[in-house]
């Protein structure tokens, strides 16, 4: 069982670096990165590798395939439209986000006033 070439590799890293510039809507370098860093663990996760030098040739397919059909997830979305909000009003309430190995996304909201924590 052998690994994808050199070739390869830069060909996936090349197809994710498309992908990620063809993503509307986000402008900040800080998402810019999230949105890298996620394509790169999904193509991870579609070989099951924890790099790219390990990932075996019958999953280049999928690879690419899951990097053609990668939109944006709701919890990098959302932080996006809060970012936006939060900046135009003052309000008292702070926003945290909490990812799990399987990309699920938790928000935590810590509300200054009444000194809450809210899960959504």
């Amino acid at each position: 069982m052998g690994t994808i070439t050199v070739k390869e590799m830069c060909e996936v890293m090349a197809h994710i670096d498309r992908k990620a510039k063809m993503m509307d809507g986000i402008y900040d370098s800080k998402k810019e990165d999230e949105v890298y860093k996620d394509l790169y663990k999904q193509t991870l996760r579609e070989s099951g590798s924890y790099s790219l030098d390990t990932i075996e040739p019958k999953y280049l397919y999928a690879i690419h395939d899951a990097i053609d059909c990668y939109t944006l997830p709701a919890c990098i979305r959302k932080r996006d439209r809060n970012d936006e909000d939060n900046s135009t009003d003052g309000n008292n309430k702070r926003e945290a986000y909490i990812k799990d190995k399987n990309g699920d996304c938790l928000t935590l909201i810590y509300d200054k006033d009444t000194k809450e924590v809210y899960a959504i």
